[in-house]
């Protein structure tokens, strides 16, 4: 029994507008999912070896796309993160992407440059800049490689960018706390691990939401419950036989 609690467009963080929806799911047995939605745009591009230029293949920014998605997924996704009100919270993240020119309504635009395969990779970083319509993310196609020698050695670029596509900022530079400097396995480090500080404002939005409908939660709860009972119920009866007379 899904049902869409609450919902929230273009939300504003680390002073970037409009770079996610949120939306609060009651997914049954209360529990509820919290939706971190973004639609993206990916455009990409010929890069060099020396004075050659590198073009993608045929085929090659489709399976980067489908790889992208996949490895935000795995890494951003938390199930069961945490009980608020005895209410089960769920974190996914979901993405409406196009490659193309044009998306009108993104909240992102990545570039992605195609690099030589014995490259290993150039700086990656985010930025918002819609008066000059720059692209908001830049990639390159190194992004899923391992970076070894940096924290646990599993990070990659395109993982730990999207931290900053949630508003998070880099936690390795002279301004971050010493905390969190010395965390390095952090993904905002350099390492691989998202922590339960990364979602921290999204999860005190929907505790916000929680609140205002755990009425209607303790309600779905209840009729989902009399459902089971009464099924219950029916399989303790049994079906009903009959007698026929000839």
């Amino acid at each position: 029994m899904r049902e869409t609690l609450a919902a929230e467009m273009g939300i504003d963080a680390a002073g970037s507008n409009d770079i996610y929806d949120l939306y609060l799911v009651y997914n049954g047995h209360n529990s509820v999912q919290l939706i971190i939605y973004m639609k993206i745009l990916f455009t990409f591009a010929s890069g060099k070896d020396g004075t050659t230029d590198v073009p993608w293949k045929a085929g090659e920014p489709e399976k980067f796309v489908s790889d992208w998605r996949s490895a935000i997924a795995g890494a951003w996704t938390t199930i069961r993160y945490r009980t608020y009100k005895d209410v089960a919270i769920s974190i996914h993240v979901s993405f409406d992407t196009k490659i193309g020119s044009a998306y009108p309504g993104s909240h992102w635009q990545i570039m992605v440059e195609k690099l030589p395969d014995s490259s290993t990779g150039k700086t990656s970083f985010v930025w918002r800049d819609q008066i000059a319509r720059k692209y908001d993310v830049q990639l390159d196609s190194q992004d899923f490689k391992k970076k070894s020698g940096m924290g646990d050695g599993l990070q990659t670029g395109a993982i730990h960018e999207f931290g900053h596509m949630l508003g998070l900022g880099d936690e390795y530079t002279p301004d971050a706390s010493a905390a969190l400097q010395s965390d390095t396995k952090s993904i905002l480090n350099s390492g691989s691990e998202v922590r339960p500080r990364h979602y921290q404002s999204v999860v005190q939005w929907a505790e916000k939401k929680i609140d205002k409908v755990k009425d209607k939660i303790d309600a779905r709860n209840k009729e989902i419950e009399e459902r089971r009972t009464k099924m219950f119920d029916l399989n303790l009866r049994g079906p009903r036989s009959s007698t026929s007379y000839v």
